[in-house]
């Protein structure tokens, strides 16, 4: 005979299994590319200088070039670092000519903090580069597992011992 409350249990944990553990969010967010001085410094420049995200979600750039050259942009997914190759590309616009428009979706994959920029030739040297700053997300234990299946595991491991209860 089985018992209530050890199917409420089993019942309880295949539910949190089936839960998604967050949910993506698209972030709209327009990017401008400046360089001859149209941002008011007189270098290379690209707006917003910083972007926040959490993981999975998709960040839809409209990227502007507001300046006089051909400029491109590459969201990276490789650590904060100096080098100006990307080889965990997350999105990229091809070259955009001056006063034109480009989207770029990227799919935010990890944690930390990371770069879009221009990777036409000195221009990310000359200052246009970005900081991604991307959270684990409030829903991730502190090990980056999510709480769903760490809650169902709990659940599972709690309807297990009853079930051994004399």
């Amino acid at each position: 005979m089985h018992h209530p409350m050890r199917f409420a249990l089993v019942a309880l944990a295949l539910l949190a299994l089936a839960t998604p553990t967050a949910s993506a969010i698209t972030r709209e967010i327009p990017v401008f590319l400046h360089d001859q001085g149209e941002d008011g410094t007189g270098r290379l420049h690209i707006l917003p200088e910083e972007i926040r995200a959490d993981v999975g979600d998709v960040l839809r750039l409209t990227v502007q070039n507001a300046g006089v050259t051909i400029h491109d942009l590459v969201v990276c997914g490789d650590a904060l670092s100096p080098a100006a190759t990307c080889s965990d590309r997350w999105g990229s616009a091809a070259p955009i000519q001056p006063g034109a428009t480009a989207t770029v979706e990227a799919t935010v994959e990890k944690a930390g903090t990371f770069q879009y920029w221009c990777t036409i030739a000195g221009h990310k040297d000359g200052g246009m580069v970005g900081r991604l700053i991307v959270a684990g997300g409030a829903e991730e234990g502190s090990n980056g597992i999510p709480l769903g299946p760490l809650a169902a595991l709990a659940l599972a491991g709690a309807a297990l011992a009853w079930r051994r209860r004399p």
